[in-house]
């Protein structure tokens, strides 16, 4: 990308490494093919092009898998990735440049704020033995046989408790901030 591209009042004109949203295209290929068959944009937070596109590959093999024509495509490779520019819309409508820079929930946590939900959908409190035996992968990728670990499960758990999306009285509880960040990551996710 070249920054001459920019609009001529773009932050990343003054200052390249400034940390700065980034749409990245990744393309999905079938099975034991390599031709791509599909694109998804995906949105991410970086200091260069080069982190940019890494995240946005991380993230989009944590998304849940795509399906075309009935197969399950798997993310292959970058195809393309950019800065946003001020006037860039996600999702057919404008957003603040400070909804652009808020960096997104972490997959653990997000995958957190979601197990408080029952299948009704309703949030109940949970225990750390009914959070540790929640979750075997099914919520990001139904294929998946990884489960949490209880370091991991501890690490999302202190990560979600110290910005204050849970809360732990006789059981963990999400707060009314976990619910609006976890609505707020849904929305974020489904527009990639």
């Amino acid at each position: 990308m070249n920054i001459r591209d920019l609009s001529p009042d773009h932050p990343l004109r003054t200052d390249p490494s400034r940390p700065w949203p980034y749409k990245v295209l990744v393309g999905y290929r079938a099975q034991g093919n390599r031709k791509i068959v599909a694109t998804r944009s995906v949105y991410v937070r970086a200091t260069s092009e080069d982190q940019a596109e890494q995240a946005g590959f991380r993230e989009a093999r944590a998304m849940i898998p795509m399906v075309v024509d009935g197969r399950r495509l798997k993310a292959s490779r970058i195809v393309s990735s950019r800065p946003l520019d001020k006037q860039d819309a996600i999702g057919g409508r404008g957003m603040s440049q400070q909804e652009l820079i808020e960096k997104p929930l972490s997959p653990d946590v997000f995958t957190l704020l979601r197990l408080f939900e029952n299948h009704r959908g309703i949030d109940r409190p949970q225990d750390w033995y009914d959070l540790k035996q929640n979750y075997h992968g099914q919520l990001d990728d139904p294929a998946s046989r990884e489960c949490w670990s209880s370091a991991r499960l501890s690490k999302a758990l202190d990560a979600a408790e110290a910005a204050g999306y849970v809360v732990h009285r006789k059981k963990w509880e999400i707060t009314s901030q976990g619910l609006e960040a976890r609505k707020a990551e849904t929305a974020r996710r489904m527009k990639g």
